[in-house]
């Protein structure tokens, strides 16, 4: 019961792309065990209590150690305290007016959180487009006497991986992604490709 009071607990939008950049980053970070993450998207999430889980998608929160319910700036600073290398930014959270002037930063950002949030995951499906043709064309040029039958098969996994990896962002499968921009190493522009291969691109 002592180990559970000590952690923080941080409730996230996971249909977020910009939210779930910014966890990944918290998890890579944090120490262990000094904060949990319930992500408030999901079906059936249990959100901190008098909050529905419309609102805790909409407002950034975290329940402190100590039991308090936090929001917005100060729901960040709680964040920042227990990250080794955001404690600066914590401390400078205490000086007169600045949790003030974090909260006011904060409500101004909640209106275009969702325009940025989709730019962010385009971005990320693009660039998830990009690393999946270089890995397909890679592989082919790695192994330009392989077989028909082989190439077809290194070809479909490569695009499971890579599918496994867009469909968090919300993307398009990636076949059709690379044969939408037209990514000039992109394998269905490429003449050695068995015709089983392109079928894959639909």
């Amino acid at each position: 019961m002592a180990s559970e009071l000590s952690k923080s607990t941080v409730y996230f939008d996971g249909s977020c792309p910009l939210c779930q950049a910014e966890i990944g980053y918290c998890r890579r970070k944090v120490q262990s065990g000094a904060l949990c993450f319930v992500d408030v998207s999901a079906t059936g999430a249990v959100t901190p209590e008098g909050i529905t889980q419309q609102r805790a998608m909409e407002r950034f929160h975290v329940r402190a150690s100590d039991g308090r319910v936090l929001s917005g700036a100060a729901a960040f600073v709680e964040v920042w305290s227990r990250l080794p290398n955001w404690r600066w930014a914590a401390r400078a959270a205490s000086l007169p007016g600045a949790s003030a002037a974090l909260e006011l930063g904060y409500r101004m950002f909640l209106p275009v959180r969702p325009f940025i949030s989709r730019l962010f995951g385009r971005v990320l499906q693009l660039q998830a487009v990009n690393d999946g043709a270089k890995r397909v064309a890679g592989a082919l040029d790695d192994a330009p006497m392989m077989g028909g039958d082989r190439k077809v098969d290194q070809v479909a996994s490569l695009l499971l991986s890579c599918d496994a990896a867009r469909a968090e962002h919300g993307g398009r499968g990636y076949a059709r992604g690379a044969k939408a921009h037209r990514h000039p190493k992109a394998f269905v522009t490429r003449p050695d490709i068995p015709e089983a291969a392109k079928v894959c691109c639909g």
